[in-house]
Parts: C-alpha cells; structure tokens; sequence
C-alpha cells in the first residue's frame, strides 16, 4: 500500500468544522446529470440533443471509459474515437421519458443509445424516476440549468417496474446489458426518500431487469464521492485506530478547501460524525451495502473525485465491507477542486500524473472498469472538475496519459504491483507487458541487458534504464518489456 502523508494545517473549532461539513454534503455530494460534464454544462432541451451521425468506429475492448455532454461532442469528438471500445453511461428520468402519463417519447435516449453504439461504446443506462404524474402530481424541484428534477417513491410501484421492464425490452436488442437504479441517492438533489424507500426501488427495480432481461447486470444508484471519507474515518475509529482516522480524513478532503476544516482530534471526529447530516449520508451508504449483501444487485458503482492518494485506503474500505464476490466498476472517476484547478503548463503535469496513478490503483485493486468524468473542461464557468480535453478542444497531457492506458489495456491482463515502495499495475498480453510504476519513497527497478526494453515519461520522453536500474520516484513511468506477466512481475520485485 503506497504511503499517505497526513494534511498539514491548524486546527478549527468542531462547532466550524461541523457547519462546514454539513453544507458541504448538501451542495456538493451530488456529481452528474443526464448530458453534463461534471455539472459545468447546462444540458439543452431535449429537442437539442444531438447523437452522432458520422461513419461507425471500430475499437478493441478495454476497461477505460468517459463520460461526455452529447450537445458539444464535436468539440472534442477526436478524443471521444481514441478511446473507442471503452463504455459510457447515459442518464434519464422516467417523468422525462413519460411526462404526461401515457404519452411516452423515446427519441432523445434512442439517439444516445444509437450513436454510442456506432461510436463503438458500450452504454450503460441510469434509470432515474424524477417527479412528475408518476410520483403524485408534484413536479419536484428542478435540478438548477440541468432540467432534472429530484426523484421520488412513484405512487404505483408495479407501475414503475413496468417502465424498468419497457426500457430493458427496448434496449437489450441494441446491446445495452447494465442499468443503474437511481443516482446518488445520498444526495438531496437527487433524491427524496428515505434509506428504507430507495432499498424498496432498487429491489423493484432489479426484479424488473432481470425479468426482462435475465442476462443483464444492474448497478446501485453510485454513493457520491464526499461520503466516503467518513465512512472510512468511522471506520478506523471504531477499530481503536484514531490517528489514523484523523489523518485519512483529512487527506480524503485536502481538496475541497474550506469546506471542510481541520479535524485536531478524535473528540472532534466524532463530534462530526454524529452531525445529522453525515448520518444521513452514511444511512444511504449502509443501505447500498444490505442491498449487495442480499445480492439486490450484480455490480457496485464506484464514484470517486478525492486525490489519488485516497484510493488505497477507499479500496480497503469497499473490499471490508462489500461481499467478496461483487464486482466494483467506477462510473464516475475524476477529480474535484474547490475553486476551480489552476491552468499553468505546470499544473497539467501534475494532473497528468495524477490521473495516471488514480486509474492504475483503481484498476490493480480490482474496480472492473473506471469511467471518466468530464471529458472536457467547461468554456464559461469555473473547473471544478478536471477535463481531460480543454475548452477550445486540445487534448491535455492528462487525456494523452488515459488514451495510453487505454492502448495498454486492450486485451490485456491486469496485475497490481506493490512491492519494494514500488507501485503501480502491469497490463500483459503474451510475452509483452506494459507497466506503470512509481515510488514516493523512492526505489529502482534492477537494470535489463535487453535492448528492447523501454521506459519513459508520461510526455512520451525517454527515460534511461542500465545495468544500474531504473530509478523511480513520484512521477509514474511507462515501462515496455518483452516478457510475460509473471517475469515482469518478477522483474518489479
């Protein structure tokens, strides 16, 4: 496991620290809608949304995905084909789907189905209920500019499983095989219920997939990112472990700013802990978790935006308390910046790498595919979540990392490389692996008499490897040998 450093920073009154918490978790928890890029783009009307309609694209399957805003795909449309063969998810509301009851109107996600198939992705699809007819007559609070509306329990369950039941039998013929009940359910705008009420859907919701289609994989509503790092913090405390508790919250938030203050003790721990907001967030996650020990669902849906250094300990916490038979894939994977990110060449670099280590760690430790959100960054409004592409379209050194992990990818065997303070996965394919490796502390892979082994930067520069080895440090390498997964692996230790 790599090594996490604590945050520094003084300490804050609890009193503070609470109030931050609890407006944190009510104006942030939620990520995405339907058609947005992290939240930064309005989504049009439906009557704007445009699929693709250029000649098919054909790629290798791999486990990296992204999520885009369909309304400005010619932007950055280059990118979107690079990674062909990855997956993507679209996001809908049944109130949308059906306003008025009755009178149901399929276009906008039959154009999203369609020309995701031709760009050679694998959709995934979140069914959402929304607030309409369907849920008593009351509109609902829309969601901002993103014309989404907070879902609610329907009035006639039967009703909306027959809805689940439609959308399966419409898209299993165009190869759509997983769906997600709901969407950060833990979030207020997203949903309205209780813990017990989404338990209900989701079970609903299943029995309608599976009947229609007995062969597709359906998902949680995907518990918003925030939440974790409380759920890990109770954790550690609950086993006696304080200042490791203390720590790992404070490295989960590093990045949301003010937000969230330092927390100097583990009284003040708990003092947050117990706030009725955060035992709100934690219910929902704990209901997530009954319904995949009852095995309500197939898969697990990760969201995560924190820094990469976070993901070690949130994968121990999700293999804890996950049965060991269920697979995690990561629909929203990204990071998030209180702020807005920097712009400087510089500070690309830095993404870039970051970008590098949290897709290797997620998929060494096991989450079956990682999705990431946005693609692009946003043209009008602050980058609270970091685009791969910028605003005029230019890919980043960060999106060049993720299509080179996508190559790596395609067909291969995934391994995770933890050893020696080395880090990082390999992706094998015959007698050819490709690695990514890097050392906080510092190490050296031994040096290699073959000449076709290659190591470089993430930039795609050469990178000197002799009989005296490779040294490692922070900034992750890619490292091409002409051997089998096993002696790669063997090589690393």
């Amino acid at each position: 496991m790599l090594r996490c450093d604590k945050v520094a920073g003084g300490r804050r009154p609890a009193a503070r620290l609470a109030i931050a918490v609890l407006l944190t978790l009510v104006t942030v928890a939620g990520c995405t809608s339907d058609g947005d890029d992290g939240g930064s783009v309005p989504t049009p009307p439906a009557k704007d949304i445009q699929g693709y309609t250029g000649p098919d694209v054909q790629g290798a399957g791999h486990p990296i995905g992204l999520k885009w805003d369909w309304s400005t795909l010619d932007r950055y449309l280059p990118f979107v084909k690079d990674l062909t063969g990855g997956a993507t998810f679209y996001e809908f509301e049944w109130c949308q789907v059906e306003p008025r009851q009755g009178q149901l109107d399929w276009g906008v996600v039959d154009r999203v189905v369609r020309s995701s198939q031709r760009l050679g992705y694998e959709l995934m699809l979140k069914i959402r209920l929304g607030s309409c007819w369907a849920t008593g007559g009351r509109r609902g609070e829309e969601r901002g500019d993103k014309r989404k509306t907070v879902s609610a329990m329907p009035q006639d369950l039967d009703a909306y499983e027959g809805f689940v039941r439609t959308v399966v039998e419409r898209y299993q013929p165009l190869g759509v095989r997983q769906y997600a009940i709901e969407n950060e359910v833990n979030a207020r705008n997203f949903w309205d219920g209780r813990p017990e009420q989404y338990e209900q859907l989701a079970r609903a919701g299943a029995r309608a997939v599976h009947d229609a289609d007995p062969k597709a994989e359906v998902l949680d509503s995907g518990i918003a990112s925030p939440i974790y790092g409380a759920a890990i913090a109770e954790r550690l405390l609950t086993q006696g472990r304080e200042d490791e508790a203390i720590a790992a919250y404070q490295r989960y938030y590093a990045r949301r700013g003010g937000q969230y203050d330092r927390v100097g003790t583990a009284a003040e721990l708990r003092s947050v802990l117990a706030r009725d907001l955060v035992r709100r967030g934690l219910g929902y996650l704990a209901a997530t978790q009954r319904l995949a020990k009852e095995k309500a669902f197939d898969v697990y849906q990760l969201h995560f935006y924190e820094p990469w250094d976070n993901a070690p300990a949130l994968l121990e916490y999700l293999h804890a308390t996950l049965p060991s038979t269920m697979p995690i894939e990561g629909w929203e994977v990204g990071m998030f910046q209180h702020g807005a990110f920097e712009q400087q060449s510089e500070d690309q670099q830095v993404r870039a790498g970051e970008a590098a280590k949290v897709v290797s760690l997620l998929l060494a430790g096991g989450i079956r595919r990682v999705v990431w959100l946005p693609v692009a960054a946003p043209h009008d409004a602050k980058e609270l979540r970091f685009g791969l592409v910028d605003a005029g379209g230019g890919v980043r050194p960060a999106g060049e990392v993720v299509k080179r992990l996508a190559s790596a990818a395609e067909g291969a065997t995934l391994r995770a490389l933890t050893s020696g303070g080395t880090s990082g996965v390999a992706f094998g394919r015959g007698k050819q692996t490709v690695l990514v490796l890097w050392s906080e502390q510092g190490a050296t892979v031994p040096g290699t008499a073959r000449s076709d082994a290659k190591a470089s930067t993430l930039s795609g520069a050469s990178v000197q490897w002799g009989d005296a080895g490779l040294r490692l440090g922070s900034e992750p390498f890619l490292v091409s040998v002409p051997l089998t997964l096993d002696e790669a692996a063997r090589l690393v230790r």
